[in-house]
C-alpha cells in the first residue's frame, strides 16, 4: 500500500505544534508496519523562516520518504509551494491513497483536483479546524473560502479522519454537512518509553524538590487560555507553587496581556517564562513537573496532554480538549469548565491530596500505554486505509456516514 501525505509543515518544523508531532509519529509508525509512506511538504519552519533541508528530492526520516518543496508563500499559517503543486500533478497517480492535513490551505484544493482527475481516493484530517472555536476565528474569510473552494474539497473526500469523538461532535455542530460524509475516529499516538536527558530542570530553575511545578507546554496564544489559569493561580500565590511556561510566544499582544495579569495579581514570583525548547528537551520538563495544565478554548485532541501523561503527570484540562472524557474516565486527571472558579477547585483538589495525585500519576501512564501507543494507532490507521480502498467498515473505527 502506497500512501501520500500532504501537509504544509513537517518535522523538524516543530513550531507547527501538535499536528506536526502527531503526523510525524504516525508516518514513522506506519513505515515500521511496512506501509510505503511518502510526505509532500514545504520547507517552512513555522516561525517565518525556512528549514535547512534538501529541496525537491526525497529525504529519509525514519523510513519515511519526505519531499521538502520551497515555500513560496507563508503568512499567518497559510503556506504555498508551486513545486509541491507540480509534484502532486505529476505523481499523484503513483499512490493508492492520499492523506491530506491542509485545511484552509490551497494545497488541499489541489489534492482534490488531481485526485479527482486520477480517480485516487483521499482522506482529510482537519485537526480541529472545523471546531466551533476555530470556525469563529476570521469567520468571514473562512466562510468565503469555504463556499468558493473548501466545501468541494471536503464533500468529495473519501473520508474525514477525526482524532476524538468530541472533535467529531463539535465539527458536525459547526458544519452539519459533515454528517453526510463518511468519517471515522483514530486518535493520535506517541512512541512509548520516551526518556528524559536527565537534565536537572529544578536545579536549572532554582526550584526545591518539595515545591510544586505546574507545567504549560505549547505555543503561547490566546486559544490556550493561559490568562484564565493565571487568574486561578492568584489564589495559590502564597503556596509553594511554580507555574512554568514553556513554548514560543506566537501572540505578542496576548503575552503583554499575560504580563499585566502577573503584575495585577502579584504572582510574578510564581511564574517562570522559559521560552521554546528543542523537541528532545521537552521530556526533561515533563519529568521534572508535578502537574500539567491545558485550559484551552479549543483542542481537537491534545498531544501535550498525552505526552505529559506518558511521563506520569496528572493533568488539569478544560472540557474543550478533545480527549477530556478519556482522561476523566481513566482517572488520569481533572477536566473543568472554562471558568476561573472551576479551575481553582480543580487545582486545589490536586495540590491538597497527595494520594490522589499519586494514583492519577499511575493511571496516566497506564492510559497512554493502553490507548495511545503509536504502534496500536498505526494499526488502526492501516485498517482505515483498507476500509476506504475496499468499502469495508471496521467497527473499531466508529464509522459514521
Amino acid at each position: 500500500m502506497k500512501i501520500l501525505y500532504v501537509i504544509p509543515l513537517y518535522e523538524p518544523a516543530w513550531a507547527g505544534g501538535g499536528t506536526v508531532t502527531a503526523t510525524s509519529e504516525l508516518c514513522r509508525a506506519l513505515v515500521r508496519q511496512r506501509v510505503d509512506i511518502t510526505v509532500y511538504t514545504t520547507d517552512a519552519n513555522g516561525r517565518g523562516g525556512h528549514l535547512d533541508v534538501p529541496l525537491n528530492e526525497p529525504v529519509n526520516l525514519g523510513g519515511v520518504k519526505v519531499w521538502y518543496f520551497p515555500c513560496d508563500f507563508g503568512v499567518k499559517g497559510a503556506f504555498y509551494s508551486k513545486s509541491l503543486a507540480r509534484g502532486l500533478k505529476e505523481t499523484v497517480n503513483r499512490f493508492d491513497l492520499v492523506h491530506v492535513s491542509a485545511i484552509w490551505q490551497w494545497h488541499q484544493v489541489e489534492v482534490y483536483k488531481y485526485c479527482k482527475k486520477s480517480n485516487i481516493p483521499y482522506i482529510v484530517t482537519p485537526h480541529g479546524s472545523f471546531g466551533t472555536w476555530a470556525w469563529n476565528q476570521s469567520r468571514i474569510k473562512k466562510k468565503t473560502y469555504w463556499h468558493l473552494f473548501g466545501k468541494k474539497t471536503i464533500t468529495n473526500a473519501s473520508a474525514i479522519h477525526f482524532t476524538a469523538e468530541a472533535e467529531r461532535k463539535d465539527s458536525m455542530y459547526s458544519l452539519p454537512i459533515i454528517q453526510n460524509i463518511p468519517n471515522f475516529i483514530v486518535p493520535n499516538g506517541i512512541k512509548l518509553n520516551k526518556k528524559n536527558n536527565k537534565q536537572d530542570i529544578r536545579q536549572l530553575l532554582n526550584i526545591p524538590r518539595n515545591e510544586f511545578i505546574i507545567l504549560f507546554l505549547g505555543r503561547i496564544h490566546r486559544k490556550k487560555g493561559i490568562d484564565l489559569f493565571l487568574k486561578a493561580l492568584r489564589f495559590f500565590k502564597n503556596h509553594n507553587v511554580h507555574f512554568v511556561i514553556v513554548g514560543p510566544k506566537n501572540d505578542q499582544t496576548y503575552c503583554s496581556y499575560l504580563r499585566l495579569l502577573l503584575k495585577k495579581f502579584d504572582i510574578e514570583r510564581n511564574v517562570i517564562w522559559y521560552g521554546p525548547v528543542t523537541k528532545d528537551k521537552i521530556w526533561d520538563f515533563y519529568y521534572a513537573s508535578d502537574i500539567m495544565v491545558l485550559t484551552s478554548h479549543s483542542e481537537n485532541f491534545g498531544m501535550t496532554v498525552v505526552e505529559a501523561m506518558h511521563c506520569g503527570l496528572p493533568v488539569l484540562i478544560s472540557k474543550n480538549v478533545g480527549i477530556w472524557k478519556e482522561v476523566v474516565d481513566n482517572g488520569a486527571g481533572i477536566a473543568v469548565d472554562l471558568k476561573v472558579n472551576t479551575i481553582v477547585n480543580g487545582l486545589k483538589k490536586l495540590l491538597t491530596n497527595p494520594p490522589l495525585l499519586k494514583k492519577m500519576s499511575e493511571n496516566a501512564r497506564r492510559v497512554v500505554e493502553n490507548r495511545y501507543n503509536i504502534d496500536k494507532i498505526a494499526s488502526l490507521m492501516i485498517k482505515a486505509y483498507e476500509d476506504v480502498l475496499t468499502g469495508r467498515r471496521s467497527p473499531e473505527l466508529r464509522w459514521k456516514e
